[in-house]
């Protein structure tokens, strides 16, 4: 029989859900951030939350954080012209949280941050969060929500969502079973319509400890939806695990046995005009240069594996690698690569419209079986490639070679950079289209 201070705590928290008003539009206000509810819903669940911090009697915690910084450089070199740059960056955090009961739990931030560079454009960054909580002795329940839009004026804007919940068992008595429930939903999208990406998973967590074993078990059911290239990853996840341990002659002996099971299963379901992309994992080289011509002996010096790497620009320095290789190795060849991406930092992502735009980045395509003998592709002096500003990298299309790339083991893709801006590459990947 429950102790009837316990009983009193799970009826208290009932009651304040029952009879203290917006309490359910406080809740829906803080979700809209995550399911993108009508504004109106946001606003008046703002003001409820706003009134229930001013009226509160129970614990509160508030935080403000407002700080901005200004910077003016200028560079250049011998024989090129000086280059000017003013950046503006603002960032602010606020947020609170408070207990009206013992039992329940409020909060909610808001994040805004602005950088604006007179030569990169604007870009602005505003994540509103909410998170809601109830515990007592029998169960606890966790809701939380947040929304993301980052809106640049050289690129086009991108949302991200995610909002999650857990329920679970709060008792703490001998041999009692703990079970966790949860559920997630996420998002990611771009205005221009080249991201549409929707997730969801549900599963539980059970552990149960006995006299002479431990036993913990995890399942796990998960759906992602990219509404643009027509594809469905489905995944199921069962994980069980079993755990004993005696100790023997005043625990002078003592033996541990453990067993762990885990089976996994994704499915992924291409529709009618759909493509997956499907990353192929092949180990990635780069080297810079400040030597055109260097292209000429792409066997030296060695490429080394590959790390982040800023090409410098000639207008600003023209001693610092303006040219870089970009290798992928094949040795077991045989897989068909049909695009390149090469992943940018958050400046370079700021300016890689403009990149495009102007031309100021040149990419030409280097085949080879043996690693010393190289030939540009013929009829290629310009590579085919975008930017996807929602995922930060350029793509870059491989033109139909014969024979195909599938029968070369290395490939290289040269980028100059004759801008006026420096470039810092983060990650270069072998795409294969699968539809």
């Amino acid at each position: 029989m429950l102790p009837l201070l316990r009983v009193l705590n799970w009826v208290s928290t009932l009651f304040f859900l029952k009879h203290i008003s917006g309490v359910l539009p406080i809740i829906r206000g803080i979700l809209s951030s995550a399911f993108g509810l009508r504004a109106d819903v946001m606003i008046r669940g703002v003001f409820l939350l706003v009134g229930l911090f001013l009226s509160c009697q129970g614990d509160v915690l508030a935080a403000s954080d407002l700080n901005a910084s200004w910077e003016y450089a200028t560079s250049g070199a011998s024989g090129a012209a000086t280059q000017k740059r003013f950046l503006q960056r603002y960032n602010l955090n606020t947020g609170f949280a408070l207990e009206p009961t013992r039992a329940i739990g409020l909060g909610a931030h808001l994040a805004y941050s602005r950088n604006d560079t007179s030569n990169s454009g604007l870009s602005e960054v505003i994540t509103p969060s909410g998170n809601f909580s109830l515990s007592n002795d029998i169960f606890a329940f966790d809701l939380s929500g947040t929304r993301s839009e980052d809106r640049r004026s050289t690129a086009a804007t991108r949302t991200t969502y995610n909002w999650s919940g857990t329920f679970g068992s709060n008792w703490s008595y001998e041999f009692w079973p703990s079970l966790q429930l949860h559920y997630n939903r996420s998002g990611v999208g771009s205005e221009d319509n080249r991201t549409d990406i929707k997730s969801s998973t549900y599963g539980l967590d059970l552990n149960w400890e006995l006299p002479v074993l431990l036993f913990n078990y995890g399942f796990s059911k998960g759906q992602t939806k990219d509404l643009v290239n027509l594809t469905r990853s489905d995944s199921t996840t069962h994980f069980a695990r079993v755990e004993t341990e005696g100790s023997f002659w005043d625990k002078r002996l003592v033996t541990k046995l453990s067993q762990a099971v885990n089976y996994s299963k994704q499915v992924m379901t291409i529709g009618t005009g759909g493509r997956y992309d499907q990353d192929l994992g092949l180990p990635s080289y780069s080297v810079t240069s400040s030597d055109p011509g260097f292209v000429d002996h792409l066997a030296d010096p060695p490429l080394k594996p590959f790390a982040a790497i800023t090409i410098s620009s000639l207008q600003t320095d023209q001693e610092a690698g303006h040219l870089a290789v970009l290798g992928l190795f094949d040795e077991e060849g045989e897989q068909q690569i049909d695009q390149f991406w090469v992943m940018v930092d958050a400046d370079t992502d700021l300016i890689a419209k403009d990149l495009i735009d102007k031309g100021d980045l040149q990419w030409s395509l280097f085949v080879s079986t043996d690693n010393l003998n190289w030939e540009p592709v013929p009829g290629q002096s310009q590579l085919d490639v975008s930017y996807n500003s929602a995922d930060r990298r350029f793509e870059i299309l491989v033109p139909a070679l014969s024979p195909p790339s599938s029968l070369y083991d290395y490939l290289k893709v040269v980028v100059v950079n004759s801008g006026n801006n420096n470039v810092t590459l983060t990650a270069f990947r072998a795409i294969q289209f699968v539809s």
